[in-house]
């Protein structure tokens, strides 16, 4: 067991001053075999071409972080107060690194080359963390903002040119020019709504005129789309005040649209207003009811009886039959307004009554078998008026309630 233990229990004094006598021996003769040659003229211009090499290098590194680091510093700088004193020691050791290794050639080592890349490497890192970089946009000379990308602003200008060929009524192309330059990225980006208005106010009276049209007819251009909308809801309104709460339209297709390539004049909306209150001069069919006279129907729409037999060749005076259908030119209003209403009532039914004849009466006389009564209906219609009158009346229920 003891000389287990002088063998694995640990080494001994004796030992351990030997070890350190084999090292120190190994480390003199590695030291002279490093040494060897270092005094002949082949090491001396060698050396030399490396300091050189060398020197060319740190010189070219210190000029790039002059002319490419450095602003970038400064634009830190306005952002990062500790950023800025960091730049500023990587920039300084490497310039006192560059002097060293110029008036001590002889001691330059080889970790030198290592520690150069990774203090470009911790710049490169800190410019991707703490700076951001995007595209300045400039429309026809002007600054608007900064954008991540130009996908960004061709998006604005897509949606802008949608909205332009909407009120012109056909595609549109934007005509502006759009240049980028790459900039620093504050992170307030664009203002999509101040694009969009500077970019309309360039084009003009392009895109700012509505028409407001009667069955396809121009009667007005506006620059306010709003205001011709509000226009046509206030004469409908107006002409329904009379009306029994149905639902009301004007009979004629009244519509605001773009211009596009209508041909509308310009005018106010008061303008447009007065000529929509108006008369004009139309055909009028008039189906005749039972004591219509030609003098009374020409009276009734403000013409002559000579002008009403004129427009209809085949009609007398003399033989006016009922449900015959009269055209009439007459003053009507520009814009009619119709009503169409839900009513419900009670009509009465015609009964039939049974007679009988026999050979002991008269040819004029007969004898009633069975007397008829009245019946009733419940009816729902719906019923059209027109400026205040009954045009039409269509039954959508009836339901014999009495027989």
């Amino acid at each position: 067991m003891a000389s287990l233990d002088r063998s694995y229990g640990g080494a001994s004094p004796r030992h351990s001053h030997r070890l350190r006598r084999r090292w120190v021996v190994t480390r003199l003769h590695l030291s002279r075999m490093a040494g060897i040659g270092m005094g002949s003229e082949t090491v001396h211009d060698l050396l030399g071409f490396w300091v050189r090499l060398l020197s060319v290098v740190l010189g070219g590194l210190a000029r790039v972080g002059r002319a490419v680091f450095l602003p970038l510093y400064r634009t830190l700088a306005r952002t990062a107060y500790g950023v800025e004193r960091l730049f500023q020691k990587a920039l300084s050791g490497l310039w006192q690194l560059r002097l060293r290794a110029l008036r001590r050639p002889a001691h330059v080592r080889g970790r030198l080359i290592p520690a150069l890349m990774l203090a470009a490497a911790t710049v490169g890192i800190l410019t991707v963390c703490f700076l951001s970089v995007g595209l300045r946009v400039e429309i026809n000379g002007v600054p608007v903002g900064i954008v991540s990308d130009r996908a960004e602003m061709e998006e604005i200008l897509s949606s802008v040119q949608d909205r332009v060929s909407q009120y012109v009524g056909a595609p549109y192309s934007l005509d502006v020019d759009v240049s980028y330059s790459i900039a620093y990225d504050d992170g307030r980006g664009v203002d999509r709504e101040q694009i969009s208005d500077y970019l309309m106010a360039g084009l003009g009276d392009l895109a700012v005129k509505y028409v407001l049209t009667v069955d396809g007819q121009p009667i007005g251009a506006n620059r306010s789309r709003t205001a011709l909308e509000l226009l046509r809801q206030r004469l409908l309104e107006k002409n329904a005040t009379s009306f029994k709460g149905g639902k009301v339209d004007f009979v004629q297709d009244v519509q605001v649209v773009p211009q596009g390539s209508m041909d509308a004049r310009e005018m106010s909306v008061a303008d447009i207003e007065s000529r929509l209150t108006g008369e004009t001069r139309s055909a009028v069919i008039y189906e005749v009811q039972p004591g219509d006279t030609l003098s009374g129907i020409a009276a009734r729409y403000g013409t002559t009886t000579a002008d009403v037999m004129a427009n209809n060749p085949g009609v007398q005076a003399e033989n006016l039959l009922v449900g015959t259908h009269v055209v009439v030119q007459a003053s009507v209003p520009v814009l009619s307004v119709k009503e169409t209403v839900s009513e419900q009532y009670v009509q009465r039914i015609d009964y039939d009554t049974v007679r009988q004849e026999n050979d002991e009466m008269y040819t004029t006389q007969s004898r009633v078998i069975k007397s008829g009564v009245y019946g009733e209906a419940s009816v729902t219609a719906d019923v059209t008026y027109v400026d205040g009158r009954e045009d039409s009346r269509v039954v959508t229920d009836w339901v014999v309630t009495k027989e």
